[in-house]
């Protein structure tokens, strides 16, 4: 027995000592951390403790930040792979063409490179070739010739104990290798190129799908901006907000598992706002605000991509500017010579009952305001408001120059007009408008005899079209409770002190407006046209061309734009025949919803309400 036991002892001798020997070693690394002044504290000390709710706490709470910590880390993985000794008697003879100074640079220089500088550094000091001579029944099929460079930048061959040794690997470690040309698939070349630690979605992650569906089931829609990324932005209506739809959703999924924080992510990953009017800046200046710490506008480089788009972008803003506060000083005075400002108000739903949450989850109809107002104050022309909704016609380009028709109709007898518009291509610069332009100023609908467009430039927008949008918005709160048309009709009228003139569009108001362009006259005239650069243009009595400039102090350009057939005669646009309606289900679940809060006379509308065919 006691035998036994003392060769127990002896057995259980070597494993204490192993023991102390790793505590000496983490108490060598602790110490070279201290001098050279890493963090002393535990980056992965913990606070124990209640959530404010006086909750236990579940999640670990670390004292040290976590961008502190990955340092600490780095740091300690950093001080355990020191250069090593090296080769002895080599037959490359390393030592003699690489000093201790030396390998401790490239030393620090590997390891400041992140995961893939470091596998590529690898791959391209290393080389990886068939074996000249194998042995039967050997398994090796490969052999990995190594290099490094000296002070003076010469490539060096060394042997593999000098390469790991140098790296901080042991001479008996090459994993790191290995694991690289595992991966490659030709000479510098990796085929996992990206570190993927930490990139696999977890395999408990739920999908987003079902609060993606939720979001879509509030029908968010495109409005019109002032902004170059129109197409891709969604808006919802301004009574919505983030709260009221995440509350929703808790609501209708009481056992999916989602934080708010995590709603309003996803919400704005899909590119929807809120934005009110006056919240939108422009995204090329805050592009040079961030770049301006290295130059300043006073002194901008020309050789500075950034400062030369900013230059041209600020001196046109101006000059728009300038020209705009030109035609509200001195249009308007003669009735003869109108100046309007153009714009498609942000997206408004019906029916639009702040106070009923169920109102506001319910799917709603969009109803559309496209403003023609005034530039200046003058009293025989009040702003002209061209209002329908989507049971009717949506907002395509030729619903939009319906409405641009109805305007100069209205305005049958000025001479000269002048629109100020935002560079929304889809809406305000298409071929289709400017064949329209040309049909409707050579008509006998009008008496016009020139038609100007003058386009702000992206960003710098604000207009009298936007304060008059303000105020419909604030006649809307004041009217506290938008159950049908009828009703946003009145909100608009009592806007702007009641001094505006409305035009509800009906589906014979509507022609379906085409582009009568040829490309190939275009391009023949003009190879460098771009429709984005134009900042004016005219159209004339009896020209079947337009006029345009691609900034305000320049001569006119002329444009032959239209086919060979149409350039002395234009044939009407075809009315549109059927509504675009509004589906049935939506409908019926609008009034299940809130028709018992809604007054039975303003159920007709939605009952009548021509039914969309799917």
């Amino acid at each position: 027995m006691e035998d036994d036991s003392r060769g127990d002892e002896n057995r259980r001798e070597p494993m204490k000592n192993d023991a102390n020997q790793i505590i000496e070693e983490t108490e060598i690394v602790e110490e070279e951390n201290e001098t050279k002044g890493y963090e002393e504290a535990d980056p992965y000390e913990t606070v124990e403790g209640h959530t404010k709710k006086g909750e236990e706490r579940k999640r670990k709470k670390y004292k040290l930040s976590k961008e502190v910590r990955a340092e600490t880390k780095k740091n300690k993985v950093i001080s355990l792979h020191k250069v090593r000794e090296g080769c002895i008697n080599c037959k490359l003879k390393c030592r003699t063409f690489f000093t201790e100074e030396e390998r401790n640079t490239t030393n620090h220089e590997f390891w400041k490179l992140d995961w893939k500088g470091k596998r590529t550094f690898v791959m391209n000091s290393t080389e990886n070739r068939t074996p000249k001579r194998k042995v039967e029944g050997s398994k090796k099929n490969k052999t990995f010739t190594y290099f490094l460079k000296d002070s003076s930048g010469t490539t060096r061959r060394v042997c593999k104990i000098f390469f790991l040794t140098t790296l901080g690997y042991k001479k008996t470690n090459d994993w790191i290798i290995h694991s690289v040309w595992a991966n490659a698939n030709s000479k510098n070349q990796l085929q996992n190129d990206l570190d993927r630690r930490g990139r696999h979605p977890p395999p408990n992650k739920l999908s987003n799908k079902i609060i993606e569906s939720h979001i879509d089931s509030f029908n968010p829609s495109v409005s019109h901006y002032r902004r170059v990324h129109a197409p891709n932005r969604l808006y919802l209506p301004s009574d919505l907000n983030v709260t009221l739809m995440f509350e929703d959703f808790k609501k209708r999924y009481p056992d999916y598992i989602c934080s708010y924080e995590k709603y309003r992510k996803i919400l704005k990953a899909k590119n929807i706002s809120f934005a009110k009017l006056g919240n939108e800046e422009c995204e090329l200046c805050e592009s040079y605000h961030m770049h301006n710490s290295e130059h300043k506008a006073e002194s901008l480089s020309d050789d500075c991509e950034v400062c030369c788009s900013w230059k041209d972008h600020i001196m046109k803003a101006k000059e728009s500017r300038e020209r705009y506060s030109l035609n509200k000083e001195n249009c308007n005075k003669d009735k003869g010579n109108l100046c309007f400002s153009v714009d498609l108000q942000k997206v408004i739903m019906l029916p639009r009952l702040e106070m009923f949450k169920k109102a506001i989850f319910a799917s709603r109809l969009i109803v559309y305001n496209e403003s023609f107002v005034p530039v200046g104050k003058i009293r025989d022309f009040p702003p002209f408001a061209v209002l329908w909704h989507e049971g009717i016609s949506e907002r395509h380009q030729e619903d939009i120059i319906s409405a641009f028709n109805a305007f100069l109709l209205h305005h049958r007898d000025v001479r000269n007009i002048t629109l100020w518009l935002d560079n929304c291509s889809s809406q305000n610069k298409n071929w289709a408008l400017f064949t329209f332009l040309v049909y409707i100023v050579n008509s006998t609908s009008i008496s016009a005899e020139t038609i100007h467009l003058n386009y702000f430039e992206p960003g710098h927008t604000f207009m009298s079209a936007d304060s008059f949008h303000h105020q419909v918005e604030e006649s809307l709160k004041r009217q506290v409770k938008t159950y049908d048309f009828a009703d946003f009709e009145k909100a608009v009228q009592s806007s702007n002190k009641g001094k505006v003139q409305i035009k509800s569009m009906k589906l014979n108001d509507f022609q379906l407006w085409k582009s009568l362009h040829s490309v190939s006259k275009i391009k023949k005239q003009d190879p460098s046209f771009t429709m984005s650069k134009i900042t004016e243009l005219m159209v004339k009595r009896t020209e079947f061309v337009m006029y345009y400039k691609r900034n305000f102090e320049e001569e006119w350009k002329k444009l032959d734009f239209l086919l060979k057939k149409h350039i002395s005669e234009m044939p009407t646009a075809p009315l549109k025949t059927a509504p675009n309606g509004f589906e049935r289900q939506k409908v019926e679940n609008l009034l299940k919803a809130v028709g018992s809060i809604m007054p039975g006379n303003r159920k007709e509308f939605w009952e009548k309400l021509p039914e969309k065919v799917i």
